[in-house]
């Protein structure tokens, strides 16, 4: 590409005479003003909350439960020793869940003298108890905290909600140190991921927003800044580069994610005043889980819109 829309150089930073390109949340979106239109998608900013579905959602509506602090720790524990949910909230397809342990105190000995049990339960959409489905029990007298191990428990792969508990007593007693618990939904892998765009008919001298959503529960990654972003035009047959670029230089490769549920900041791009008119489009390409065969893994993502005859002043 040259004389237009995207440099790749420094991480696709745009020549001034061309596209301004601004791989930041908000920033795109607010600088829109002075006749340039903000697309509005369900009452928010095109460039807003970088939520495309919410898979947690049904979770904050079940009964309350004592969850572990956000810092981890707990009052009876020393001072340093934390306790963490593992396996998260949202379970793609199989996978483990439960709590463990870490230790700022890397290499002390923690004198415990705990009898710590684990449990699994599933539960309906209003987190009232359904059956149980198995526990773990393990004393842990004294040793270094990152020494202990996880206790975490199997979850199949079939659509349902559970709730993983641990309970924590003074070793030869039945007095209760702490009891916390999780939500768990667990769903199955879904690839729906998207490039979408701010307007679908812009002119020249506009600033257009595009923005990658992932609105299935796959984990999606590239190593390509940007996610690899590429402008083209369509000459009547086929697709072609919107215009020559200098070579791109080598960057160091930076892993991107989104997870399920997840949009990508906005990138912002204002059309050069002397791009012809016509059909163009952005595209992107994404990488797939392991779950899939390597040959299907990079997928890629296009948004169309039409460029027309107007300048903007």
């Amino acid at each position: 590409m040259a004389q237009g829309w995207i440099s790749r150089r420094s991480a696709l930073v745009l020549f001034s005479a061309a596209l301004m390109l601004v791989f930041t949340a908000g920033q795109a979106g607010g600088a829109l003003g002075g006749g340039e239109r903000d697309t509005n998608r369900g009452g928010e900013s095109f460039c807003g909350p970088r939520m495309a579905k919410d898979y947690l959602r049904p979770l904050a509506r079940m009964a309350p439960i004592r969850r572990v602090p956000s810092s981890g720790m707990i009052p009876f524990a020393p001072r340093g020793l934390k306790l963490e949910a593992r396996g998260g909230s949202l379970v793609v397809g199989n996978g483990s869940v439960g709590f463990g342990f870490s230790d700022e105190a890397v290499g002390q000995v923690r004198h415990l003298n705990w009898d710590v049990s684990v449990r699994l339960v599933k539960v309906d959409a209003r987190g009232e108890f359904v059956t149980m489905l198995g526990s773990k029990q393990r004393r842990i007298g004294s040793l270094r905290g990152n020494a202990i191990k996880d206790l975490v428990i199997r979850v199949g792969g079939s659509p349902a909600f559970y709730r993983v508990d641990i309970v924590i007593r003074r070793l030869g007693s039945q007095d209760v140190l702490g009891e916390f618990s999780n939500y768990v939904r667990v769903v199955l892998p879904q690839f729906d991921s998207r490039l979408l765009i701010s307007a679908p008919v812009a002119h020249r001298g506009e600033l257009i927003s595009t923005r990658l959503a992932n609105f299935g529960t796959e984990t999606i990654s590239s190593k390509s800044p940007a996610w690899g972003l590429a402008v083209q035009r369509f000459d009547g047959e086929e697709w072609v580069t919107a215009a020559s670029d200098p070579p791109p230089e080598k960057h160091k490769p930076i892993v991107r994610k989104l997870l399920a549920g997840e949009m990508e900041e906005c990138i912002g791009l204002r059309i050069p005043s002397f791009e012809e008119p016509g059909r163009y489009r952005f595209s992107m390409v994404v990488n797939r889980g392991r779950r899939v065969e390597s040959k299907d893994r990079a997928v890629t993502l296009t948004a169309e819109l039409e460029i027309d005859g107007r300048v903007l002043k």
